[in-house]
């Protein structure tokens, strides 16, 4: 829809038609002046993906018992039995797709949350919100046997003047708490917000919904601003979330040039990410699975864990003008190296530590190698040996050799490589 001027008045609301398992409808419209006043919104909740359905759709518990939380622009929680939460997808700068349904729970038809729609608003003037923005997944239903929460949806605005005091958000929908089990929350969705000139003091969210222990909370999704010829903005704030709930920073962010504030229980991948003014990591898990380039003043806060996903391709790579890494903060490539070897077998690594070969006592699996020889177990079982560089390390350590066939333990893994 093309229109000149368009004022929601408090107690009216724009919307779309409900989706079911397919991406059919979507709030699509360009207009000169969009004015949302107190009390008006453009509400997109649960006209997302239905229960079950989606790129991220949650774990089902038909036939099993409780169910996942749905994915979208972070992972759906899993619930506290088997189903396990949805997948993240979708684009962090240009969020077009639907939120995904909840995982639906035993017995129990329709019971799983509701993703959120997809709003796209494209405003050559002024854009004033001062009511509502809102595309949230519903929360899980059901009666003994929870259901996931349902992700949230895609916020996508393009403005020329940015202004109100409102709010917009995409949330995930609660999981369901119940008598026997419990449903996992839904991620947050994404929101991405490009202006030319901006004076909006109001409330910008994406949070995962929620989920009673030992069921996880859906992780939060993803919120990117941008002004016209400045860098973008990444915001990935999970304060209100599972610390262990993950959003990952995909590709579709990869080289481009961002601010990343309050990152939190999330994962970062790509080539490189770039970012030349602030970069703060606040509670939670971070997986750093791309190199952090630029001139910015990187924070790690109290309670905050920079870490890798284990596996030789990956390593804690940054480069800042000034880190600060406050007390209770930490980096830790702690068993992010070389695998250590199963139970007859070597440990990885060009410094592997050999296996144990025999139930003999003595016989048991070396200790691997690096910056110095590692232990032997007892001949022949010879520690694995040293290698790589005194004055530029930048290897991984080794793993442990398995402990053989009576034994059936395995190595230890190698330590990570970190690059400041």
């Amino acid at each position: 829809v093309n229109i000149t001027t368009i004022n929601v008045r408090s107690g009216g609301m724009l919307t779309h038609s409900a989706n079911t398992n397919t991406q059919t409808f979507a709030l699509n419209f360009t207009v000169h002046n969009l004015t949302i006043e107190t009390g008006g919104a453009i509400n997109a909740t649960g006209k997302g993906y239905t229960e079950d359905s989606g790129n991220g759709a949650g774990g089902n518990g038909e036939g099993i018992g409780s169910a996942g939380g749905a994915g979208y622009g972070g992972k759906g929680g899993n619930s506290d039995g088997t189903p396990q939460g949805g997948s993240s997808y979708g684009s962090i700068t240009m969020p077009i797709d639907l939120g995904s349904g909840g995982g639906g729970g035993y017995g129990q038809a329709n019971s799983g949350g509701t993703g959120g729609g997809a709003v796209f608003i494209n405003v050559t003037g002024t854009l004033n919100v001062t009511g509502i923005i809102v595309s949230d997944g519903t929360n899980g239903g059901g009666s003994t046997y929870g259901a996931g929460g349902g992700a949230g949806g895609s916020i996508y605005i393009i403005a020329n003047n940015f202004t109100g005091s409102g709010s917009i958000n995409a949330s995930g929908g609660g999981g369901k708490d119940e008598s026997i089990a419990d449903g996992g929350g839904g991620s947050g969705g994404r929101i991405a917000i490009y202006y030319a000139t901006k004076t909006f003091n109001g409330i910008i969210q994406a949070f995962g919904g929620t989920a009673t222990s030992p069921a996880k909370a859906g992780a939060t999704g993803t919120i990117f601003q941008q002004q016209t010829g400045t860098n973008g903005e990444l915001i990935i704030d999970n304060t209100r979330g599972d610390a262990t709930a993950i959003t990952p920073v995909n590709s579709s962010l990869g080289g481009n040039v961002v601010d990343i504030f309050n990152a939190s229980s999330a994962t970062i991948r790509g080539d490189f990410i770039t970012v030349t003014n602030k970069t703060y990591f606040s509670s939670g898990i971070v997986y750093m699975d791309a190199k952090l380039n630029g001139t910015s003043n990187v924070t790690v806060f109290k309670d905050a864990v920079l870490t890798y996903t284990a596996n030789s391709n990956f390593s804690i790579n940054i480069t800042a003008a000034n880190m600060i890494i406050v007390f209770g903060g930490m980096i830790n490539a702690t068993g992010k190296g070389y695998a250590g070897g199963s139970a007859t077998s070597a440990g990885s690594g060009p410094g592997g530590g050999a296996a144990g070969i025999s139930c003999v006592s003595g016989q048991d699996g070396a200790g691997a190698g690096y910056g110095g020889k590692g232990g032997n177990s007892g001949a022949p079982n010879a520690g694995g040996s040293s290698y790589g560089s005194i004055t530029v390390p930048i290897y991984l350590g080794s793993g442990g050799g398995g402990g053989g066939a009576c034994a059936a333990d395995t190595g230890g893994g190698g330590g990570g490589a970190v690059f400041i």
